[in-house]
């Protein structure tokens, strides 16, 4: 699928621009792309709300002009106020959106990062060990999580692409690994269970 979508991106002369909400993997997907187009001019995440007041102009400059570039965008409050422009976007833009299809794992992951303030861009390999148990979930974590989860489709992707189905080799960037089961850092695991075990996608 990569393939695909860095050939569409060369024969239509567009931009990649890849959705994700946060912990999906945008960071890997990108370096992957870019490994495989090193003619793409890679600008790393963009819309970043601690860079700028108004991030969501990011995604103005990045769909009009050149070279052709590569980006990724995390953060939803850059997204919601781009969403006007989206149509502009995506005239020159082929736009990823990458997804977790195990949404429990997910949100263990935002809510272990959170918990360490690095959300957005971190690798973890076992270290900041944080013993089972130690997050205490609310319906306000769960409620912002989903709707992370939903912004991205209002961008009307060409591609959606998931996390589990990736394998990354085209990049440094490895997936992340924990002492244990990464679920089990909630101490109300069962309530995260009740409203994401079963949640999906309504597309």
């Amino acid at each position: 699928m990569l393939d695909t979508i860095i050939e569409r991106s060369n024969q239509e002369n567009k931009n990649i621009l890849i959705l994700g909400a946060p912990r999906s993997g945008t960071h890997a997907l990108a370096a992957s792309i870019k490994g495989l187009n090193s003619a793409l001019t890679y600008l790393r995440e963009i819309s970043m709300n601690q860079r700028t007041e108004q991030p969501w102009q990011d995604l103005n400059q990045f769909c009009n002009s050149t070279p052709r570039k590569l980006a990724h965008v995390v953060q939803s409050y850059g997204k919601i106020f781009a969403l006007p422009i989206v149509p502009e976007i995506k005239k020159n833009t082929v736009i990823v959106e990458i997804r977790r299809q195990d949404k429990i794992k997910q949100f263990a992951s935002w809510m272990f990062f959170k918990k360490i303030g690095a959300i957005y861009n971190f690798q973890h390999d076992g270290q900041d060990y944080m013993p089972p148990g130690s997050i205490t979930v609310e319906l306000t974590d769960i409620e912002s999580f989903i709707i992370d989860q939903i912004i991205d489709r209002s961008f009307s992707p060409d591609y959606i692409l998931y996390y589990e189905q990736l394998t990354f080799t085209q990049c440094p960037i490895k997936k992340n690994h924990y002492v244990y089961p990464i679920e089990q850092v909630f101490s109300n695991l069962d309530l995260v269970e009740k409203y994401l075990g079963n949640w999906k996608y309504n597309d």
